[in-house]
C-alpha cells in the first residue's frame, strides 16, 4: 500500500521552525548554548540517524557515549521523544 501526502516540508535552514532547548538533557542539566548545537549538527550519531541509517536504539547508544550523558539509552529516548 502506498501511502500518499498532501504536504511534504523540508525546514533545512530552521526558517519555519526553530530548534530550541536541548534535544540531550531534556531534564535541563546541559545548555543548549551554540557550542552544543555546533557538536550536535556535526555529531556522525545524529547524521545517520537523521538521515535513515541507524536505528532509534543505536542512535540513543552512540548519543549517550558521543556526549558523556549520565542516562542510558533507554531514558534518553523516552526524553529525547518528549
Amino acid at each position: 500500500m502506498t501511502e500518499s501526502y498532501d504536504v511534504l516540508l523540508f525546514d533545512l535552514g530552521g526558517v519555519l521552525v526553530r530548534a530550541t532547548g536541548n534535544p540531550v538533557a531534556a531534564d535541563g542539566t546541559l545548555p543548549a548554548d551554540d557550542d552544543f548545537w555546533r557538536r550536535w549538527l556535526l555529531s556522525p550519531a545524529v547524521r545517520d540517524f537523521e538521515s535513515g541509517r541507524t536505528s532509534p536504539e543505536e542512535f540513543a547508544r552512540a548519543v549517550a557515549a558521543e556526549f558523556e550523558l549520565e542516562v542510558g539509552p533507554d531514558e534518553f529516548l523516552r526524553r529525547f521523544r518528549a
